[in-house]
């Protein structure tokens, strides 16, 4: 379970740990994506392209957001579910940002496993009306370790 943390009221599941050459490469990218409109502003600046310029910032700066997003999740990646007395909070911590929020109620909770390929699933987490579901694929046995101790935990429901 290298993958899973869990404490008391909470419980944080990691990513695995992604080759150190797609860091590179996605890093490689994101330096692209962030130097081509200064790249673009030096060589058109005096040709008045102002509008040019403007599009190539909006462009190359949104598309260099989601890979820094990409860049952070496969590095520092993780979901964090915390168990409050009344409600199950989620989110998914990229160390910059956080993102995907949800709660739902803390009564009559219930454990399950979504079985992907290679021996992992992803847990999910759900109160009959609504559900928490990690996109974190984790082996299914250390998620059915976790299923148990979580079922003895009595603040978990």
């Amino acid at each position: 379970m290298q993958q899973i943390k869990l404490d008391n009221k909470s419980l944080v599941i990691e990513i695995e740990k992604v080759p150190i050459g797609i860091k590179l490469i996605l890093t490689f990218l994101l330096a692209i994506c962030v130097l081509m409109p200064i790249v673009v502003t030096y060589v058109f600046f005096y040709s008045g392209l102002t509008v040019g310029i403007l599009i190539s910032y909006a462009f190359f700066w949104g598309i260099g957001f989601f890979i820094l997003r990409f860049v952070l999740w496969n590095t520092y990646g993780q979901e964090v579910i915390t168990f409050n007395k009344d409600k199950v909070d989620y989110y998914a911590d990229f160390k910059l940002f956080k993102d995907g929020r949800r709660s739902i109620e803390n009564r009559e909770i219930t454990f399950d496993i979504i079985e992907e390929i290679e021996g992992k699933g992803r847990l999910i987490i759900e109160n009959g009306t609504k559900k928490i579901e990690s996109s974190i694929k984790t082996p299914i046995k250390d998620l059915m370790m976790l299923i148990e101790k979580m079922k003895t935990t009595p603040n978990n429901g």
